[in-house]
């Protein structure tokens, strides 16, 4: 690795850790949102194809994996749940979440790991 390359890592890998904060400023305990909001919202877009209940069970359609399933995946993350919102997908309806609404179901989701 050259001296300039190795030089140009190092100062992006700076830029990204100063722009989104140390690691635990990531994890799920810090992140804002209200789950009882994420669930309204939930039950009003996300119902008619996921089950949403801290129960789980089967889905209203069988391609949809329940809010449980997704909570208790290993991979799970309030950042892995972000980029999911903020992405496209070919099986989704290409729902425009605010900020404060991808905070409040991302807060719902991962509530339902700890009942």
């Amino acid at each position: 690795m050259t001296t300039v390359f190795r030089a140009v890592s190092i100062l992006l890998g700076s830029v990204a850790f100063a722009a989104l904060g140390s690691p635990e400023a990531l994890s799920d305990e810090s992140l804002p949102g209200d789950p009882v909001a994420g669930r309204v919202f939930a039950e009003r877009e996300c119902s008619d194809c996921h089950d949403i209940s801290r129960e789980g069970g089967d889905y209203p359609l069988n391609t949809a994996p329940s809010f449980l399933d997704v909570a208790t995946q290993r991979s799970t993350t309030g950042l892995s749940l972000r980029v999911f919102l903020r992405s496209t997908h070919r099986d989704m309806p290409d729902l425009i979440l605010t900020e404060r609404e991808q905070d409040d179901v991302i807060a719902y989701i991962l509530s339902l790991r700890s009942r």
